[in-house]
């Protein structure tokens, strides 16, 4: 496919056929043969790849982006590769931001990788110069020193799951260069960007326990919201801020609730959750509390706002009930809930309920109880009696 060709003065060329059938040259510079021979292997790869329709492997790609500016436009004039655009990272996550309409929580979650990979890389670097290897290095500081504010690093580093969600926005950005052709390939492949349980952040927040904390609340707004995130499962603050009276169907005992998180689905994020007994006593006192006319089931509109700081406010009434915060004080309270229903009924109910996918509820929420091994260990399980012959209405068969 590719021959070299050896000039006057030591300078070496590659002779290769184009996907156009044409033969062009490729001009080295002066070099040993030997080095002109790794690059021409090199050129002979990128072509069957082109020629297959694959994407490049990544010793390819890291291979096209050491090169220099010279060398890579002579071999995008073969047409095997696109040529070289110079942009900046900043430049290059700035038009990505401005281009994607997405939702406000995930707006905050892309500024954040945006922030930690312009930290790392600065803001004129060339986004075709970040490797593989750089992308590792990158993920490496996220994970021990990323996690700071201002000019001063926090007191301990960002927890796995946050470094592995950051990694996959990072991923998002890079996907998006690679389609607009300013990349060969994505550095950030490969590297783990799944979220993944995590037990020691796991808790049981007992319905005992939750009372108290209603009971230590300092207005009725603050009794309604730690009901609703208890005994509802609502996730907050997304899906609390948006529940409206009309959603309240308390002779039905039926709670209609909208969630931004699932919305783009089938069902437009719209679900039905019974309204529990345990529920019912607090929705009620609340609506006997709202004046004529109430729109929102949450009256105070500060609390509805987007960003509104609750758990500053639920840590504190958490302390005032003489318990110890929990890890995840909102989920904690969900996947509380959608353990003990499960106890009771079947998860595809109890999933449609709350708003998630069973795998999700598995891998996310549902938590292992020493109360249920207690009981477990103390109540006999019943084995079905096999049924006799007799039973059946046949006669047992006889002996020979």
């Amino acid at each position: 496919m590719a021959t070299i060709r050896k000039e006057e003065n030591g300078f070496k060329s590659i002779l290769l056929v184009c996907p156009d059938k044409k033969r062009r040259t490729i001009r080295l510079g002066k070099m040993h043969l030997r080095t002109a021979e790794k690059v021409k292997t090199k050129i002979e790869g990128i072509a069957a790849n082109f020629a297959a329709g694959v994407d490049l492997d990544p010793q390819q790609a890291e291979w096209l982006r050491s090169i220099d500016d010279k060398l890579h436009e002579r071999i995008a004039k073969c047409g095997i590769i696109k040529p070289r655009l110079n942009t900046t990272l900043s430049a290059w996550l700035n038009r990505y931001m401005k281009t994607h309409d997405v939702k406000d929580s995930t707006k905050r979650s892309l500024e954040r990788a945006k922030d930690n990979l312009i930290d790392y890389f600065g803001a004129d670097r060339q986004i075709r110069t970040i490797s593989s290897h750089h992308a590792t290095e990158w993920r490496h500081w996220l994970k021990t020193e990323g996690n700071q504010r201002g000019s001063e690093k926090a007191t301990k580093p960002l927890a796995e799951n946050t470094v592995r969600r950051r990694t996959g926005r990072a991923k998002q950005f890079f996907d998006a260069a690679k389609r607009a052709g300013l990349i060969e390939s994505n550095p950030f492949d490969g590297l783990k960007r799944t979220t993944t349980e995590n037990k020691a952040r796991q808790f049981f927040v007992e319905q005992n326990v939750i009372e108290q904390c209603i009971e230590h609340a300092p207005n009725q707004d603050w009794r309604t919201i730690l009901a609703l995130v208890r005994y509802a499962g609502i996730r907050a603050p997304s899906e609390l801020v948006r529940l409206r009276w009309e959603d309240v169907n308390l002779p039905d005992r039926r709670l209609t609730i909208r969630a931004t998180k699932t919305e783009h689905l089938s069902h437009n994020g719209v679900r039905v959750c019974p309204i529990f007994p345990e529920l019912f006593t607090h929705l009620d006192q609340a609506w006997e509390a709202a004046p004529d006319g109430a729109e929102f089931v949450i009256q105070r509109a500060e609390y509805r706002q987007p960003g509104a700081n609750l758990g500053t406010t639920f840590r504190k009434i958490i302390e005032r009930a003489g318990f110890a915060p929990w890890p995840k004080l909102f989920t904690n309270c969900r996947a509380s809930r959608e353990t003990e229903l499960v106890d009771r009924y079947p998860i595809k109910d109890v999933s449609s309920w709350l708003g998630n996918s069973k795998p999700v509820a598995m891998k996310h929420y549902l938590m292992v109880r020493d109360s249920v091994f207690a009981r477990a260990i103390q109540e006999p399980t019943t084995t079905p009696e096999k049924p006799t012959g007799t039973e059946t209405g046949t006669a047992p068969s006889s002996k020979h």
